[in-house]
């Protein structure tokens, strides 16, 4: 009797831990459930191209543009839709991307439904939503931190919405060019004015940032989880940002100084993409000796069949109907290798896998991702301190070819340079009238006040 009152009570005690596990499990599940994703979009600046003077020069290196032409011109560019459809850009403030709207023109909608599909490829089944977060634009670091305030209290904002539906909200942030800085500002933001908040960046992915040292150490801040920053050597505009208050031009990369050291959650990624050369030989009997992985110039890339295709400025970020310094094809010239697609739709699998061999890297040093499309391949690869490479899929081909078709079906109709140049001075022009109307109105009321005046004293006027 004894013997099986024990044998019933230990039945009861597994019955009990067993329903213990599985509440357990239920409850892990239905919190995993209740987390959503949040991936923000934030543009660079707008073209300076009308504005290149040298008064304007000297406005811009003592960051003194309030009230003048260049920023009222800016102002009107960032509200003309014109500039939204080669990019992922919309109006002032946070946006909520639609990436199931194929409208002609929808530049924002393609490239996020572009890059929730990559997404889904390496982390099926989560919940995802996607935003642009539209900035001045101007060519200043003082409108950077107000526009990154402006930034913070939206995310803030975003953040208690989700928390009001009982979801935990987590915030990936992709910041391009000076849109990266914008996003590096977070960080001041948090310091000066929200000290006691619990905002979380748990992915701040900077694309093609000209790096500063007006924002560089904002990166140790404890509000980014993890920084991604990814650069190209092809890539000639990170670096001629001269209007910099300490060095005369941007760095590619975050390096060690005396007063910053890098915090060990900065991921630095050189980018390179490589494609196939040239050849007498056939196509299948090059793709065979680049396939050869154990051969030191196919690994290293200086193989004579394979050539540097890496990545510029704009082919990080635009489309390729972008009117200036995307490289489309002509008759007897490639062009870009993705065409007419931008890098930042392929950012996930980047990051994904990177995180697969984030144990073998070594931090700050850059780590070389090295694409060939035409392989269907993704090399990994750091040579120092120790050598390690290791290959990834790539985004297949068939679903790139779907994203390019869907890109020219969104495509506008008419988008060359002359009429992008004609915007630009459109809004130049409205600017110089703007301010000559301001003019005529002060000269106007000083004129009145004189007469005024004149009249108190007994003067007469002809």
């Amino acid at each position: 009797m004894g013997k099986k009152s024990v044998k019933h009570g230990h039945i009861s005690y597994n019955i009990f831990f067993s329903m213990i596990i599985l509440f357990a499990n239920m409850h892990s599940s239905i919190h995993a459930q209740q987390e959503a994703w949040a991936t923000v979009f934030i543009h660079g600046i707008m073209s300076i191209k009308p504005h290149l003077s040298l008064s304007n020069f000297m406005r811009f290196m003592r960051d003194k543009i309030d009230d003048t032409v260049y920023a009222k011109t800016v102002q009107l560019m960032r509200l003309d839709e014109f500039f939204y459809y080669n990019q992922v850009m919309d109006g002032y403030g946070l946006h909520e991307i639609n990436i199931y709207d194929r409208s002609r023109n929808n530049a924002s909608s393609a490239i996020a439904s572009f890059y929730n599909t990559v997404q889904n490829l390496v982390e099926p089944n989560g919940e995802y939503h996607y935003y642009t977060y539209g900035w001045s634009g101007l060519l200043s670091s003082t409108h950077r931190y107000l526009d990154a305030k402006k930034l913070f209290e939206a995310l803030e904002h975003l953040s208690n919405i989700f928390q009001k539906q009982g979801k935990k909200l987590r915030i990936r942030l992709i910041g391009y060019s000076h849109g990266g800085n914008v996003l590096l500002n977070l960080a001041a933001i948090r310091q000066d004015f929200y000290p006691d908040s619990t905002l979380i960046i748990d992915e701040a992915l900077l694309l093609g940032v000209p790096i500063q040292t007006e924002t560089d150490y904002l990166i140790i801040d404890p509000i980014f989880d993890k920084i991604y920053h990814i650069y190209s050597e092809a890539d000639r505009i990170q670096c001629i940002d001269f209007f910099s208050f300490n060095r005369f031009f941007s760095r590619r990369h975050f390096k060690h100084r005396q007063t910053l050291k890098i915090p060990k959650n900065l991921t630095q990624v050189k980018l390179k993409l490589m494609r196939l050369t040239k050849s007498r030989y056939p196509l299948e009997q090059r793709i065979r000796r680049v396939s050869n992985y154990k051969d030191a110039e196919i690994i290293s890339g200086t193989s004579p069949y394979l050539r540097d295709a890496s990545p510029g400025h704009i082919e990080m970020w635009f489309f390729g109907w972008a009117p200036q310094h995307y490289r489309r094809a002509e008759e007897g010239w490639p062009g870009f290798i993705l065409e007419p697609l931008p890098v930042v739709i392929f950012l996930p699998y980047v990051i994904h896998y990177i995180q697969q061999v984030a144990h073998n890297l070594v931090n700050p040093r850059p780590v070389t991702v090295d694409i060939r499309p035409e392989l269907d391949v993704m090399l990994i690869k750091q040579y120092n301190p120790k050598r390690f490479c290791q290959i990834f899929p790539f985004v297949p081909q068939d679903i790139r070819d779907m994203f390019a078709d869907t890109a020219y079906a969104i495509r506008p109709l008419s988008y060359t340079l002359e009429e992008y140049n004609d915007h630009i001075s459109i809004a130049y022009r409205k600017a110089i009238a703007y301010y000559q109307d301001q003019q005529d109105k002060l000269d106007l009321e000083n004129k009145s006040y004189r007469y005024k005046r004149s009249r108190k004293r007994g003067y007469t006027h002809k």
